[in-house]
């Protein structure tokens, strides 16, 4: 069958026979789609858990750096010695360690950073297609 008589016998289909096509398309579709939503959720939690991990770590590191200086403090009020001097650059050191790993963490669990942009997108791209067919 030539390429012209293949569109004129597609143009021929009954009208049920292109409705259930069309549904059967869109249900491909819509479980495609929900397949990259579950994967790219999937990616999002493990990329959260390790943001959290981070988040942990960096807390642990802020309490250890609250005791030194603590102790610093105690050191300095206790005795006067310049032995508080070297707790205290210990304890400024943790704390700024702290901090960058919280920052970093924190960075990471944004919410623009788990939204799933690529399901997103192609639902958006699966939108705009099925207005321009249907139109």
């Amino acid at each position: 069958m030539e390429r012209g008589e293949s569109r004129r016998a597609e143009s021929h289909r009954p009208v049920t026979d292109i409705l259930r096509s069309l549904g059967a398309d869109l249900q491909r579709l819509v479980g495609m789609q929900i397949e990259l939503a579950l994967a790219e959720v999937h990616q999002k939690i493990s990329q959260a858990g390790h943001a959290l991990l981070a988040l942990a770590c960096g807390l642990l590191l802020a309490l250890a750096a609250f005791l030194v200086v603590l102790q610093a403090v105690v050191q300095a009020l206790a005795q006067s010695m310049p032995a508080w001097l070297a707790a205290a650059l210990i304890g400024a050191l943790v704390a700024a360690v702290a901090a960058v790993w919280i920052w970093a963490a924190l960075r990471a669990l944004h919410t623009e950073n788990l939204m799933p942009r690529r399901t997103m997108d192609a639902i958006r791209r699966d939108k705009q297609l099925i207005k321009e067919t249907l139109s």
